[in-house]
């Protein structure tokens, strides 16, 4: 699950490291520790994949 956000995430990534000096990476340390947090609350509730994701960017 981690790996279709961080895929998601990382071509927005992609588009914002075109103006920049350094290329940002996304720590995947500290996303582990967020899912792991949310993880059930994200796979029982009941809304669109859309709305999933966006939560998981908060």
């Amino acid at each position: 699950m981690q790996l279709i956000i961080l895929d998601d995430l990382e071509e927005e990534l992609k588009v914002k490291n075109q103006n920049t000096k350094l290329d940002y990476k996304i720590n995947t340390n500290l996303s582990y520790g967020f899912l792991k947090n949310r993880i059930l609350e994200l796979l029982f509730k009941e809304a669109p994949l859309e709305e999933v994701f966006r939560f998981c960017r908060i």
